[in-house]
């Protein structure tokens, strides 16, 4: 996935961005998403101002990638302030013949209406229309409409309310010809109560109102987060909420989720991050429960601007599993030269797939060398191994990439 910002941000900070990819089969506020890999330190490319974020292919519905906050040690740089995503692509390497051809075209066209009603109170109108077309051996295509209604209203000092409403219908064509068409009505309502500078909560509710060829399928939750700062470079955060799917051939499933993260910067040099999350699911029409814990534990250290370590232990556990699942990654990244035109990192991952119970360790330096303002040179090594209940499978994969800018 290739991941596009607004600007261009300097090597050292752009390496310690910790980026986690997550599946899901559905995509509702009470998802279950799984960790599918965690990559660290991600390409960067000064020209295009954008991050790739490359991991083994996987097949799923939905998919999301998770970024982790810059550390205490950036606080202060203004460039770094409020770094807005602008567009994100998502593709599959592989192998091009000449009769593999294809040509893809895509139109996009987006309005934004908003309006002062009061000295409290705002609203707005969005519209997005989007189409794209493959033209290839298997000719595929796909549209979508949005349209959205909101509103904000500022009740007093500590509390600040807000409603949304849209209508979305997406429509996509496959090789055969076949068309299936989505569509779906969304309704939400936060409240939002800063009780102190150092406390607040968010209350949000929701329902989604979703109609494909398999029926109609709804979706309703409530959430409600508890942001406090505890103490000077000590954060935390605390989150509830309790769902309702409707799913056609599911039957109806409830969701009862907790997490809760702190956050702890002791200095300048050093940061900690943990978080404990619970989902506990029932299927209403078979009578099944299941319950998963997930435990993370992050570290970072920055003895030098130039040199950095970090790693992280991931370790989960479900009612219906006998063993816990443990994950590790471990990164240093070192940039010998001042400006950081040359950096040299060391990565070690584990993740698990559990479609297919495959397991997968990567380990290997990268070399990345901005030779000037219109050309970089990314060299790495990996050794893998991928295990599976049937096999295992060691790899090793020298890849380079050069790219210039004209």
């Amino acid at each position: 996935m290739r991941i596009y910002v607004d600007r261009n941000i300097p090597v050292t900070p752009s390496s310690s961005f910790s980026w986690s990819v997550y599946t899901s089969p559905d995509n509702t506020d009470t998802s279950v998403w799984t960790l599918h890999t965690t990559v660290f330190p991600a390409s960067f490319t000064v020209f295009r101002n954008s991050f790739e974020i490359s991991f083994s292919e996987v097949t799923t519905r939905f998919i999301k990638v998770v970024v982790t906050p810059l550390s205490a040690t950036f606080i202060g740089n203004s460039q770094l302030e409020n770094i807005f995503v602008t567009e994100i692509e998502a593709s599959i390497t592989g192998i091009v013949t000449e009769d593999q051809k294809t040509t893809n075209n895509s139109q996009n066209i987006s309005l934004g209406l908003a309006g002062i009603l009061s000295d409290k109170t705002q609203a707005g109108y969005n519209l997005l229309y989007a189409t794209r077309e493959n033209n290839g051996d298997q000719s595929s295509g796909a549209s979508s409409l949005s349209n959205s209604l909101f509103v904000t209203h500022i009740f007093n000092r500590m509390f600040t309310g807000s409603a949304r409403v849209s209508r979305d219908e997406s429509t996509t064509t496959s090789s055969d010809e076949t068309t299936k068409k989505t569509v779906s009505h969304d309704y939400s309502v936060n409240i939002i109560a800063t009780y102190l500078e150092t406390l607040s909560q968010t209350l949000a509710m929701g329902r989604t109102e979703k109609k494909t060829d398999r029926g109609k399928q709804t979706t309703s939750s409530i959430f409600l987060r508890t942001n406090a700062a505890l103490y000077r470079g000590w954060d935390a955060f605390l989150d509830v909420g309790y769902g309702w799917d409707n799913i056609p051939d599911a039957g109806e499933t409830t969701n009862a989720y907790l997490t809760t993260q702190t956050s702890v910067v002791p200095n300048d040099k050093i940061s900690f991050d943990a978080t404990y999350s619970m989902v506990n699911s029932k299927v209403k029409e078979e009578g099944t429960f299941n319950s998963k814990r997930t435990y993370d534990i992050r570290a970072s250290y920055f003895p030098y601007r130039n040199l950095t370590f970090s790693g992280q232990i991931s370790i989960s556990e479900q009612s219906d599993q006998d063993s816990k699942q443990v994950l590790q990654s471990y990164a240093a990244s070192w940039s010998p030269f001042r400006g950081g035109d040359i950096q040299i990192f060391l990565t070690y991952n584990e993740s698990r797939r559990p479609s297919d119970n495959q397991e997968e360790r990567t380990m290997g330096p990268l070399i990345k060398w901005n030779i000037n303002r219109y050309a970089s040179l990314d060299v790495a090594y990996y050794y893998s191994t991928l295990e599976t209940a049937l096999e295992t499978t060691k790899l090793l994969t020298l890849t380079s990439k050069l790219t210039m800018t004209f």
